[in-house]
């Protein structure tokens, strides 16, 4: 019986250089020669998975922490944040000198002050490539309105704890620390409330005619909590954090030790 792995990106498939390991291509390649599917299951929004990592070959993605699923080049399903909601957590932003990125199906965007905290944020850590890292985001003029259909938001430099930011939009949203270890402090992600990776999972499965028990996945951080839970097969990367490692049935390597090589050869789909 052919099986559906559902791959997370950042920490999982890639190490946070976003350098994807060869052996995770090659396992890639060899379970969809096998006949088994594979698909990206992201933070990310559509219009951040690059060439690159497109290239290397999948049957579609779940993106946006589970707010849009395509599966061969077909979209199924795409929720966006309401444009309430959206224009409250902005304003609560802004007021508070929040850096935050909006993202979209069709492209990632930031007005200019989150721009130059980002820049600065980005040049502590690499300063050679701070202009690369932030080039594929559209700047917002201060005078332009509200960006449309977004999925998701990360915001920046914020000095208020993820719980009092929970509490005071839980009605909407449901906010997370940063997959990105060097922004877990002070930096999250806003999705929306209700929807995660699982809801994406779900869609893909009843799509196909695939029961849950077929399905395998591998992730690393907070938002994969829900999609390793609902898995037939839950797999973490050993240096996830705790909470994230006890919702999953096993534990793989590091993406740079060979972790989707080693998951994928022991359950089979290579």
């Amino acid at each position: 019986m052919a099986k559906a792995a559902f791959l997370d990106i950042d920490g999982t498939l890639c190490g946070f250089d976003g350098k994807v390991p060869d052996s995770a291509k090659e396992a890639i390649k060899a379970a969809r020669e096998r006949k088994n599917l594979v698909f990206l299951c992201t933070g990310r929004a559509k219009a951040e998975i690059l060439p690159y990592i497109w290239e290397i070959g999948f049957d579609g993605m779940v993106a946006s922490a589970g707010a849009y699923v395509e599966v061969d080049g077909k979209e199924l399903f795409h929720k966006t944040i309401k444009p309430q909601a959206l224009k409250r957590l902005v304003e609560f932003l802004k007021k508070n000198k929040v850096a935050y990125i909006l993202e979209t199906a069709r492209g990632i965007f930031a007005d200019e002050k989150s721009l130059l905290i980002l820049k600065e944020i980005f040049e502590k850590i690499d300063a050679d490539n701070s202009e690369e890292k932030l080039g594929y985001i559209t700047k917002i003029p201060d005078s332009e309105g509200m960006v449309e259909n977004v999925n998701k938001v990360l915001y920046f430099n914020c000095r208020m704890s993820f719980e009092e930011m929970n509490e005071m939009f839980k009605d909407d949203f449901l906010i997370l620390p940063s997959s990105i270890e060097f922004l877990k402090h002070c930096s999250g992600e806003i999705s929306i409330r209700d929807i995660n990776k699982a809801t994406g999972m779900r869609v893909v499965l009843e799509h196909l005619n695939l029961k849950r028990e077929d399905s395998l996945a591998i992730g690393d951080s907070f938002n994969d909590i829900e999609m390793l839970r609902y898995a037939g097969t839950g797999i973490a990367v050993e240096n996830a954090p705790e909470m994230v490692k006890e919702a999953a049935n096993d534990i793989t390597c590091t993406p740079e030790e060979g972790a989707i090589f080693q998951a994928f050869k022991k359950y089979g789909l290579i």
